[in-house]
C-alpha cells in the first residue's frame, strides 16, 4: 500500500470506523482507475453518494467530518490544527518526493547503491527538518531520529541484494488499495 493508504489505515484504527480497503481497479495508475480520478492515483474513496474523493488529508478530514462523534484525529486549537495541517503537508511534499529515486532501483537488474544512499539519506534530512515542528511533548518527541542513525543503518545494512529482495516483495503487491463503500 501506498504511504497515504498507511495514513487513511492509522487513521481508522485510531478512530475505529470501518472502512473497507479494496485494490484498485486494475491498479493504480491504470485507466480503469483513471475513470474514477484522472490521476490515477491511490487513495480514493467512493462515498456511498457516489462522489470520488481523492488525496489522502481530504480523505481524512471527510471521514471525521462524516462520522460525528467518532474519536478525533484532529486538534481542537485552531493554531494546534494548523500545525498538525502544516506537518502533513511538509510530509507530503518534502519527505515522500525524497525516496523517488529508489524505485527505479527496485526494477533496475543491477541496482545501484549509491542512488539509493543518496535518496535515503535525503529522506533523513528531510525528516530532520521536519521534526524541528513537534513539540517537547508532541509526537516523536523522545525518538527523533538523527541522520547519523539513519545513515549508519543504511551503511550497513544496505547492498544490491537487499535492494533486490525489496524489490521482489514489493512486486508482488504493487497494485496499493483504494477506499471504497463508506
Amino acid at each position: 500500500p501506498s504511504p497515504s493508504s498507511a495514513r487513511l489505515r492509522i487513521a481508522s484504527a485510531h478512530t475505529g470506523l470501518q472502512v473497507q480497503f479494496e485494490p484498485p481497479p486494475g491498479g493504480s495508475g491504470s485507466a480503469e482507475m483513471k475513470k474514477l480520478s484522472p490521476f490515477g492515483r491511490i487513495p480514493a474513496l467512493v462515498t456511498s453518494k457516489g462522489t470520488v474523493l481523492v488525496e489522502s488529508l481530504a480523505l481524512l478530514e471527510y471521514l471525521e467530518d462524516s462520522h460525528p462523534g467518532s474519536r478525533s484525529l484532529r486538534p481542537r486549537d485552531a493554531e494546534q490544527l494548523a500545525k498538525a495541517r502544516m506537518i502533513a503537508l511538509l510530509f507530503d511534499h518534502n519527505v515522500l518526493p525524497a525516496p523517488t529515486p529508489v524505485y527505479a532501483q527496485l526494477a533496475a537488474a543491477t541496482p545501484d547503491v549509491a542512488i539509493v544512499k543518496e535518496a535515503l539519506d535525503k529522506v533523513a534530512e528531510q525528516i530532520e527538518k521536519l521534526v524541528f515542528f513537534f513539540d517537547a511533548t508532541g509526537p516523536g518527541a523522545a525518538s527523533r531520529p538523527s541522520s547519523l542513525a539513519i545513515r549508519v543503518t543504511i551503511d550497513e545494512k544496505f547492498d544490491a541484494s537487499a535492494i533486490r529482495t525489496i524489490a521482489d516483495s514489493t512486486n508482488a503487491s504493487s497494485a496499493g488499495r483504494m477506499l471504497s463503500g463508506i
